[in-house]
C-alpha cells in the first residue's frame, strides 16, 4: 500500500516534530451508487511511526503504549463532498472524527486535530521540553488505490 501518515507536533517553549509512516494499511473503496469513498478499517502499526531520531523513537513508542497497543486504527472512514468522519482508536480509546479531505494530482489527504489527552496518553516531555496537547495529523492515500466497487 502507498498510504501515509505524517503528524506534526509542536514543542514547548519552541519547536516541533514532525512523526511518519508509509505503513497504513486498509483498503478504500468507491462506492459510486453513493458517492461515497468508504474503508472498514485502517491500521498503522505504532512502533512504524517514525521521527528521524532513534531515542525520540523509543520515547515516542512507549507514550504510545506500544507495547499494550500495537496498532491504532480507523474504523467505519466514509468520504463524500471531500467531508469524511470515522472512528479512531489510540491507546485503547476511540473517539469518532470529522474531517475534511482535499485533493491533488495523486492524492487524497484528510487532515485533522487532535488532542492526545482525549485517548488518555499522558503529557510528553524531556528534559524541559514538552509537547503541545494539540497535534495535526494528515493520511494521505493515493488515488490509484482506491478499489472502484
Amino acid at each position: 500500500m502507498a498510504h501515509e501518515v505524517h503528524i506534526l507536533g509542536r514543542l514547548l517553549p519552541v519547536g516541533s516534530f514532525e512523526i511518519n509512516s508509509d505503513k497504513l494499511y486498509g483498503d478504500f473503496v468507491l462506492l459510486k451508487d453513493k458517492g461515497t469513498i468508504n474503508s472498514k478499517k485502517l491500521s498503522v502499526r505504532t512502533t512504524s511511526l517514525e521521527t528521524g531520531i532513534q531515542l525520540r523513537d523509543e520515547h515516542l513508542h512507549k507514550y504510545l503504549n506500544a507495547n499494550k497497543h500495537p496498532r491504532i486504527f480507523i474504523k467505519d472512514v466514509i468520504i463524500k463532498n471531500f467531508k469524511g468522519s470515522g472512528n479512531l482508536t489510540i491507546n485503547g480509546v476511540s473517539k469518532k472524527l470529522s474531517f475534511q479531505v482535499t485533493s491533488d494530482k495523486t492524492h487524497y489527504l484528510a487532515k485533522f486535530t487532535l488532542i492526545p489527552s482525549q485517548f488518555k496518553l499522558q503529557p510528553a516531555s524531556f528534559m524541559g521540553v514538552s509537547v503541545e496537547d494539540n497535534i495535526e495529523l494528515t493520511i494521505k492515500v493515493l488515488k490509484q488505490e482506491i478499489l472502484p466497487k
